[in-house]
Protein backbone atom coordinates (compact mmCIF):
# COMPACT_ATOMS: atom_id res chain seq x y z
CA UNK A 1 0.00 0.00 0.00
CA UNK A 2 1.50 3.34 -0.64
CA UNK A 3 1.86 5.82 1.72
CA UNK A 4 -0.60 8.51 0.48
CA UNK A 5 -3.17 5.51 1.15
CA UNK A 6 -2.00 4.37 4.14
CA UNK A 7 -2.11 8.60 5.48
CA UNK A 8 -5.80 8.63 5.14
CA UNK A 9 -6.48 5.70 7.56
CA UNK A 10 -3.99 7.51 10.16
CA UNK A 11 -4.86 9.70 13.16
CA UNK A 12 -2.83 12.68 12.07
CA UNK A 13 -3.09 14.26 15.50
CA UNK A 14 -2.52 10.87 17.40
CA UNK A 15 0.96 11.48 19.19
CA UNK A 16 4.27 8.79 18.69
CA UNK A 17 7.48 8.87 20.55
CA UNK A 18 10.61 9.00 18.25
CA UNK A 19 13.86 7.70 19.70
CA UNK A 20 16.77 8.77 19.47
CA UNK A 21 19.09 5.96 18.24
CA UNK A 22 22.14 8.21 19.50
CA UNK A 23 24.67 9.53 21.52
CA UNK A 24 24.03 13.29 19.91
CA UNK A 25 21.52 15.33 20.63
CA UNK A 26 19.30 15.56 17.55
CA UNK A 27 17.62 19.15 17.00
CA UNK A 28 14.49 18.89 14.63
CA UNK A 29 12.85 21.66 12.80
CA UNK A 30 9.42 21.62 12.86
CA UNK A 31 7.28 21.66 9.54
CA UNK A 32 3.64 22.08 10.85
CA UNK A 33 4.62 24.87 13.80
CA UNK A 34 7.43 27.14 13.98
CA UNK A 35 10.44 26.17 15.81
CA UNK A 36 12.30 23.28 16.90
CA UNK A 37 12.28 20.42 18.98
CA UNK A 38 15.32 18.67 20.84
CA UNK A 39 15.19 15.10 20.93
CA UNK A 40 18.12 14.34 23.72
CA UNK A 41 20.73 11.57 23.15
CA UNK A 42 19.10 8.10 23.84
CA UNK A 43 16.27 9.45 24.63
CA UNK A 44 12.69 10.27 22.82
CA UNK A 45 10.32 13.01 21.70
CA UNK A 46 6.57 12.82 21.41
CA UNK A 47 5.20 13.71 17.80
CA UNK A 48 2.34 13.64 16.12
CA UNK A 49 2.17 11.56 12.98
CA UNK A 50 1.34 14.46 11.01
CA UNK A 51 4.89 16.00 12.19
CA UNK A 52 6.64 12.88 11.56
CA UNK A 53 5.49 12.50 7.85
CA UNK A 54 6.48 15.90 6.92
CA UNK A 55 9.68 15.17 7.74
CA UNK A 56 9.65 12.13 6.16
CA UNK A 57 8.18 13.90 3.12
CA UNK A 58 10.99 16.91 3.53
CA UNK A 59 13.37 14.61 3.24
CA UNK A 60 14.95 14.79 6.99
CA UNK A 61 17.82 12.50 7.11
CA UNK A 62 17.27 11.93 11.06
CA UNK A 63 14.45 10.51 10.22
CA UNK A 64 14.83 9.09 6.50
CA UNK A 65 18.05 7.89 6.19
CA UNK A 66 20.81 7.38 4.12
CA UNK A 67 18.56 5.77 1.43
CA UNK A 68 15.27 7.32 2.31
CA UNK A 69 14.10 4.36 3.18
CA UNK A 70 15.00 4.88 7.10
CA UNK A 71 18.34 3.02 6.61
CA UNK A 72 20.68 4.03 9.31
CA UNK A 73 18.25 6.88 10.57
CA UNK A 74 19.21 8.53 13.51
CA UNK A 75 15.72 9.07 14.83
CA UNK A 76 13.54 5.64 15.06
CA UNK A 77 9.56 6.33 14.93
CA UNK A 78 8.16 3.95 17.79
CA UNK A 79 4.87 2.61 15.99
CA UNK A 80 4.81 0.05 13.44
CA UNK A 81 2.05 1.58 11.60
CA UNK A 82 3.29 4.67 10.78
CA UNK A 83 6.71 3.27 9.81
CA UNK A 84 4.68 1.32 7.49
CA UNK A 85 3.00 5.02 6.34
CA UNK A 86 6.77 6.32 6.09
CA UNK A 87 7.41 3.08 3.46
CA UNK A 88 9.96 2.03 6.13
CA UNK A 89 8.64 -1.46 6.37
CA UNK A 90 6.21 -3.20 4.76
CA UNK A 91 2.91 -4.17 6.63
CA UNK A 92 3.40 -7.71 6.23
CA UNK A 93 6.46 -7.64 8.24
CA UNK A 94 8.67 -8.86 4.94
CA UNK A 95 10.65 -5.64 4.85
CA UNK A 96 11.70 -4.09 7.87
CA UNK A 97 13.67 -1.22 8.65
CA UNK A 98 17.18 -1.78 8.95
CA UNK A 99 18.70 0.50 11.89
CA UNK A 100 22.24 0.83 13.79
CA UNK A 101 21.63 0.47 17.59
CA UNK A 102 24.19 0.58 20.00
CA UNK A 103 23.20 -3.49 20.43
CA UNK A 104 24.43 -3.65 16.81
CA UNK A 105 26.89 -2.59 17.20
CA UNK A 106 28.01 -4.69 20.49
CA UNK A 107 26.94 -7.73 18.31
CA UNK A 108 29.22 -6.66 15.67
CA UNK A 109 32.16 -7.93 18.31
CA UNK A 110 30.83 -11.44 18.31
CA UNK A 111 32.20 -12.13 14.95
CA UNK A 112 35.44 -13.92 15.29
CA UNK A 113 37.22 -13.09 11.67
CA UNK A 114 38.77 -9.34 11.40
CA UNK A 115 38.09 -9.05 8.25
CA UNK A 116 34.00 -10.32 8.54
CA UNK A 117 34.52 -7.62 11.11
CA UNK A 118 35.92 -4.87 9.55
CA UNK A 119 33.35 -5.63 6.11
CA UNK A 120 30.31 -5.41 8.47
CA UNK A 121 32.16 -2.31 10.37
CA UNK A 122 32.04 -0.01 6.87
CA UNK A 123 28.09 -1.57 6.29
CA UNK A 124 26.56 -0.93 9.55
CA UNK A 125 28.83 2.40 10.69
CA UNK A 126 28.07 4.99 8.08
CA UNK A 127 26.40 8.21 9.97
CA UNK A 128 28.02 10.71 12.72
CA UNK A 129 25.85 9.48 15.31
CA UNK A 130 26.87 5.51 14.69
CA UNK A 131 30.85 6.48 14.71
CA UNK A 132 30.02 8.43 18.29
CA UNK A 133 28.47 5.07 19.46
CA UNK A 134 31.25 3.11 18.27
CA UNK A 135 33.42 5.69 19.90
CA UNK A 136 31.44 5.33 23.19
CA UNK A 137 31.39 1.76 23.11
CA UNK A 138 34.95 0.95 22.73
CA UNK A 139 35.87 3.39 25.62
CA UNK A 140 33.35 2.06 27.80
CA UNK A 141 35.11 -0.83 28.44
CA UNK A 142 31.82 -3.35 26.83
CA UNK A 143 34.10 -5.40 24.68
CA UNK A 144 37.78 -7.32 25.22
CA UNK A 145 38.79 -7.94 22.32
CA UNK A 146 41.49 -6.14 21.69
CA UNK A 147 42.13 -6.85 17.84
CA UNK A 148 38.88 -5.67 17.00
CA UNK A 149 39.22 -2.56 19.00
CA UNK A 150 42.54 -1.45 17.21
CA UNK A 151 40.51 -2.34 13.88
CA UNK A 152 37.25 0.39 15.03
CA UNK A 153 39.96 2.70 15.89
CA UNK A 154 41.49 2.63 12.46
CA UNK A 155 38.23 2.26 10.62
CA UNK A 156 37.02 5.84 13.17
CA UNK A 157 40.38 7.78 11.60
CA UNK A 158 39.50 6.75 8.21
CA UNK A 159 42.96 4.10 7.96
CA UNK A 160 43.20 1.49 5.32
CA UNK A 161 43.60 -1.39 6.58
CA UNK A 162 44.77 -4.39 4.96
CA UNK A 163 44.18 -7.81 5.79
CA UNK A 164 47.24 -10.56 4.94
CA UNK A 165 45.77 -13.91 4.25
CA UNK A 166 47.16 -16.80 6.03
CA UNK A 167 48.73 -19.76 4.25
CA UNK A 168 46.13 -22.79 4.86
CA UNK A 169 46.79 -26.02 6.76
CA UNK A 170 50.46 -26.12 8.76
CA UNK A 171 53.70 -25.14 7.22
CA UNK A 172 55.57 -27.50 5.24
CA UNK A 173 59.04 -29.31 6.73
CA UNK A 174 61.90 -29.15 4.72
Amino acid sequence: MSAQTENKELNLERKVNVINLTNIDTYVPLRERMGTTNVPAKGKAIFTVSEVLQQKYANNRDFVGTDFRGTHASLYIDDKEVRVACEFESEDGKTSQEITSEKTILDLFSLEKEETFYNALQNKIVTLGEKQMLRQIIGSGKVNSHNLIEISKKFLSGEEIEFTKKPAGRPRKN
